[in-house]
């Protein structure tokens, strides 16, 4: 994997890709629905962006689903490979770059965007790059447009700061050629063990036995770039407010529409650039505009995502043309549909190619948020799985042209 020097990444793990993964909050046709039932009237969304855009699943789905053209950026320069992939051979109007927020966000060749979305960096990235990103809103969001920001808030986070703190210490004493991963790994390791033979880390310190319990099983790429940047920064929500205020933002929604409770960890918000007017009553959404091929576009998009879930774990949304966004169909059902697309026709072959792919994945069949494990049990709640899929979801997917 290409390297960028360490000023560029600016403290930001790039060793490590990141994990696969849909957020319909940077759909720009539920951003509209979801401000409109807040009495917020939203922009048509002509031109967005999306900031760190990881694997780019999110950007590929908005990218050829929807109706506006996008332009992003991510650190890895695998990553922009794999949104590119994913897109390649269609007409979306797409830009993925690899550069880091010092160049991106001064580039003068940007448009003029309705909606900016960063999920998963607010936190997680420097001072100085927070401030680039509130220079670039400030300069490239139109009046009206809207920001989607996702943030570690406290003060549901503080139990683990000094967890957080402890292996991350650990983990930057180890020889710098002893790969990140294995870093990562020692300093889990070491963690236990203290909790396990240090009474008075348990007194000083009594939820860091439930944070690291939370976190133990967790893969290596959640952590590296969850816990182990240089910088990690949760931060009370009216810092995160004022921090927009500064670039003439004010808040419009709860992005998931649920207020949170006051010790919730993860927020997920909607900003408006410099207010917007109340809605008019009974204001119809607009809709995303279609083009040629749109539909041949979509279903190859779904075809590779189907690919990526049979080779990587976690995979579980497919890109709806009705919608402009994503549709989710669950992890289990895309290993299905996976193995109809590669030629399993009835209830028992997608179910043996399912459990294979599962095997080969390292993954567990969950049911009701519940690991089944024994294998008679497997195989029968996949054949139960897999003649639902091939009589109502399969139907139903190519009905609505997610799948030809």
């Amino acid at each position: 994997m290409a390297r960028r020097s360490t000023n560029e990444a600016d403290g930001y793990v790039e060793d490590i890709l990141y994990t696969f993964g849909y957020h319909p909050e940077l759909d720009p046709v539920r951003m509209q629905a979801v401000l409109r039932r807040a009495g917020v009237e939203p922009p048509e969304v002509a031109a967005a962006c999306e900031l760190g855009f990881g694997q780019g699943v999110s950007l590929a789905i908005h990218a050829v689903a929807g109706g506006a053209a996008w332009w992003g950026t991510d650190l890895i320069p695998a990553h922009a490979a794999h949104v590119r992939a994913l897109v390649a051979g269609t007409e979306a109007r797409f830009d993925a770059a690899e550069q880091a927020f010092a160049v991106f966000c001064a580039r003068d060749d940007l448009p003029q965007f309705d909606f900016i979305g960063l999920h998963g960096v607010w936190s997680w990235v420097s001072a100085a790059n927070r401030d680039r990103i509130l220079g670039l809103v400030s300069r490239r969001l139109r009046t009206g447009g809207v920001v989607y920001v996702s943030y570690n808030a406290l003060p549901g986070w503080a139990p683990m700061l000094p967890l957080r703190e402890m292996m991350v210490a650990y983990a930057a004493a180890l020889p710098a050629d002893l790969p990140r991963a294995d870093r990562i790994e020692a300093a889990l390791h070491d963690a236990q063990m203290r909790v396990l033979r240090d009474p008075v880390l348990l007194e000083t310190c009594p939820g860091i036995e439930a944070e690291l319990r939370a976190i133990r099983h967790k893969g290596v790429a959640y952590l590296a770039h969850e816990l182990f940047n240089r910088d990690w920064a949760p931060m009370p929500p009216e810092e995160v407010a004022a921090a927009m205020r500064s670039a003439g933002l004010s808040f419009a929604a709860q992005a998931d529409e649920a207020e949170p409770a006051s010790g919730a960890r993860f927020r997920r918000e909607y900003f408006v650039k410099d207010g917007a007017p109340p809605m008019d009553e009974g204001a119809a959404l607009r809709p995303s505009r279609q083009r040629d091929g749109q539909l041949r576009d979509v279903q190859r998009l779904n075809d590779r995502l189907l690919a990526l879930a049979a080779r990587s774990p976690g995979m579980a949304w497919l890109a709806d043309p009705q919608t402009g966004g994503g549709v989710e169909v669950g992890c289990s059902a895309m290993l299905m549909l996976a193995a109809w697309r590669n030629g399993a026709v009835d209830t028992a072959s997608v179910a043996r190619d399912a459990e294979a792919m599962l095997a080969r994945l390292g993954q567990h069949l969950v049911h009701d948020g519940r690991v089944i494990v024994e294998t008679a049990r497997v195989r029968a709640r996949l054949r139960l799985e897999a003649q639902e899929l091939l009589e109502v979801t399969l139907p139903r997917l190519r009905e609505r042209g997610v799948l030809a």
